[in-house]
């Protein structure tokens, strides 16, 4: 556990995203992310059956992509808030009944300041805001979960940190807490909202889905592309690419190929989901051999953010100018991925599953790219 902390500490090291007095979340003077450990994990089940009272009802989720950078977020924060208006629009409330927010928070100077412009888009008026990551530090991959715990705690009584001292929005301290949103934002300009209310609000009706009709559960599926990544030549994948793609390897590329063969084929409200069984291994070497032989010195702002899974789908959003919801599932069966089950799940009525597979860059061991409409 101690090398995968200073292997990740070392690479936002190198980012330059480390905050030398720890985080600060929102604050005039903030300057960087606190890392954080931990996890949690919660049991979902239909209202109607479940085995014991539940602790809360989740009522509404959405996901967005920024379509702008693969480390920074989108400066005015648009991405961030059609994410954040999709989840109450699924909850069927408006912003003004939420009783608090519970920020991505970062206190890195950018992210915190196009998530202000966000909430400022949503609320119109003070937020009932507060932010742990200064406490708890950014638990990365469980950053959603570990603040959904403060969150469900809320809504069963537990007392909530105060607002952060900020000049960048309005805020108000949440009084008692009967409906929540939770904001968390990730590398590839990746969105998230999610509202929870409390368990005596799980008969609420959540606003009907596209002209008022749920999604399709049979999920019937169409081929919208398929090809062999070999040497995918950057100008052939993204003719006026910027030069930064030029360090992508060739999963990276055979994403963004592929994003831009199926962009003319969706609708604004498609869900697009990257089905990955490669864990960016060949970036990860080059990245961690540099850290592990110089400590953080040594972390590559080159290599780091290829690291990621879902750099494939961040850059392709970016080359096609993506801003769908959007999913990363690092999942190596095929048979594991129920496209049916995913748009029961999630109320979309259409749903795009790309697949991206290597081994490694080596063009003999790389797999068969493609995607595919799912209705």
């Amino acid at each position: 556990a101690v090398i995968v902390v200073g292997l990740a500490k070392g690479g936002f090291a190198g980012l330059g995203a480390l905050g030398p007095r720890g985080s600060r979340p929102f604050a005039a003077d903030r300057d960087g992310l606190l890392l954080g450990e931990g996890a949690a994990a919660f049991l979902l089940e239909p209202a109607d059956c479940a085995l014991s009272p539940p602790l809360a009802a989740l009522l509404g989720a959405a996901t967005s992509q920024d379509a702008f950078h693969l480390t920074a977020p989108r400066p005015d924060g648009a991405g961030l808030a059609r994410a954040v208006g999709r989840a109450l629009a699924s909850a069927g409330i408006d912003a003004a009944e939420l009783d608090a927010v519970s920020a991505h928070g970062t206190g890195t100077t950018l992210n915190d300041a196009a998530e202000a412009q966000a909430l400022i888009a949503t609320f119109r008026g003070a937020v009932p805001l507060h932010a742990i990551k200064g406490v708890v530090g950014h638990c990365l991959g469980a950053a959603g979960a570990v603040e959904a715990v403060v969150v469900i705690a809320a809504l069963n009584g537990a007392p909530l940190p105060p607002p952060p001292a900020t000049m960048l929005l309005p805020t108000r301290a949440a009084g008692e807490v009967k409906l929540a949103l939770s904001v968390n934002a990730a590398f590839g300009g990746l969105n998230a909202a999610v509202v929870f209310g409390r368990a005596s609000s799980g008969g609420r009706t959540p606003a009907a889905t596209k002209s008022g009709s749920g999604p399709n559960p049979t999920a019937t599926a169409t081929e919208l592309a398929r090809f062999r990544a070999k040497k995918l030549p950057l100008s052939a994948v993204w003719p006026g690419a910027p030069a930064a793609l030029g360090r992508a390897d060739r999963y990276v590329r055979a994403g963004v190929r592929l994003c831009r063969e199926v962009a003319p084929a969706l609708e604004p409200d498609d869900l697009v989901v990257l089905r990955s069984a490669r864990d960016c291994r060949s970036a990860d070497l080059r990245y961690f051999a540099g850290v592990l032989a110089r400590g953080p010195a040594g972390a590559s702002r080159l290599h780091f953010p290829y690291t990621v899974p879902g750099a494939p789908l961040a850059e392709g959003s970016i080359a096609a100018g993506l801003g769908h919801a959007a999913w990363v599932l690092c999942e190596p069966n095929d048979a594991a991925v129920d496209p049916a089950a995913l748009l029961r799940g999630a109320g979309y009525r259409r749903l795009v599953l790309l697949r991206v597979d290597a081994e490694s860059d080596d063009p003999a061991r790389f797999a068969i790219a493609s995607a595919t409409l799912y209705e």
